[in-house]
């Protein structure tokens, strides 16, 4: 009678807790806002330059790069304060014309190394007439897992025209994803042999930190204009991200 009791009660305990557990991974995975406040940058932090006059500026919740007002030839970019592992995240973005960044992932602010391209993994942003022309420069062009593999098609809006990517990245399926306005434009390995394979096609074969790091922050990139008659302007808005572990 005393193994029933303690049975029940041991069952009775699973019961309540279970719910409990499933409540905490259900708010664990759900999706949040990084930058909450629509008028000041907050969530991220500068990368080098983190002076006021770095370019960036935020008004009603869009974040705004002009690399005309980056004047101290320093690395501008934002990194996430929270670093992520398995993660999706989905946000809009626009270029004005001939304007470049690009969304970076497994970032690590390292002393010595003066970009974040450096250590993270990047997906291509960029005006998509600087690469409409160019068949043979897709692997740079808007949608690309740069320098490595081009989207399977070019869905990209003109300039000044909000795009969308959702982006999944999950070491432990080994899998990256891109959904660019809706359309899923590339899949690919995170590591193992046909990862290894892509670096080494790449510009990256040689760079020691490059990719090294599964773990790691988010980065939007500052980068200069493609045309220096440009000022080089991209924004970014509803930035919102979730943990897949």
């Amino acid at each position: 009678m005393k193994n029933i009791i303690l049975v029940f009660l041991i069952l009775f305990v699973w019961a309540c807790d279970e719910p409990q557990k499933k409540q905490k991974t259900k708010q664990e995975n759900e999706w949040v806002i990084i930058n909450p406040n629509p008028d000041k940058i907050e969530g991220w932090f500068f990368h080098r330059n983190k002076g006021e006059e770095n370019g960036w500026s935020i008004e009603n919740g869009v974040m705004t790069y002009d690399a005309s007002k980056n004047k101290s030839g320093l690395d501008s970019s934002i990194l996430t304060n929270d670093q992520y592992y398995n993660f999706e995240i989905s946000f809009d973005w626009k270029t004005a014309a001939y304007a470049n960044s690009g969304f970076l992932w497994g970032v690590r602010d390292i002393e010595g190394l003066d970009q974040t391209y450096l250590t993270g993994r990047e997906i291509q942003i960029v005006d998509p007439q600087v690469y409409e022309s160019m068949p043979e420069e897709q692997k740079h062009t808007a949608g690309a897992l740069f320098d490595m593999l081009a989207p399977n098609q070019n869905v990209s809006l003109p300039v000044n025209e909000w795009n969308s990517y959702l982006i999944r990245v999950n070491y432990d399926e080994n899998l990256g994803i891109l959904v660019f306005n809706n359309t899923e434009v590339l899949r690919f390995p995170l590591k193992g042999k046909e990862w290894n394979q892509l670096v080494q096609g790449s510009k990256f074969k040689t760079w020691p930190e490059f990719g090294k790091y599964e773990k790691g922050h988010i980065s939007l990139q500052a980068h200069g204009p493609m045309d220096d008659q440009y000022e080089g302007i991209t924004s970014f808005r509803n930035i919102k991200i979730r943990n897949l572990d």
